[in-house]
């Protein structure tokens, strides 16, 4: 099954661990979480995901590397997300949908490891 029909088979009766089991899914979940006013669009979470990625900071990414990005957010990992209801979109703006809240612990969890994980990296 090819990315692009895998993205389109998504449908409400999908587990959450089988959305999340995607590093950029939970990416674009708890990039929201943390965005001020609960609101990205998705070049600013672009942005944001290729940061983290690359271990850099946002100004530091590529205009082509966010561009790239971009496409493949919206392409693959948006779509599923939004016909999920844990983001809503308006556009190329993203928020929180009506069941964000139910993954929000899960990627929180996930994050702090990995956030744990890499700290331990950089210190041994």
């Amino acid at each position: 099954m090819t990315e692009s029909t895998k993205s389109d088979n998504w449908s409400s009766e999908r587990t959450i661990p089988e959305l999340m089991a995607c590093d950029r899914r939970r990416r674009i979940i708890w990039c929201l979480a943390i965005a001020d006013g609960w609101t990205l669009t998705i070049r600013q979470l672009a942005s944001h995901i290729a940061a983290l990625e690359e271990d850099a900071i946002p100004v530091e990414m590529s205009r082509e590397d966010v561009t790239q990005l971009n496409t493949n957010l919206k392409r693959y990992h948006v779509s599923p997300l939004e016909k999920t209801d844990i983001i809503t979109a308006d556009g190329d703006t993203l928020q929180p949908g009506p069941r964000f809240f139910e993954v929000l612990p899960i990627v929180r969890i996930g994050e702090e490891s990995e956030f744990n994980r890499q700290r331990s990296d950089d210190s041994g």
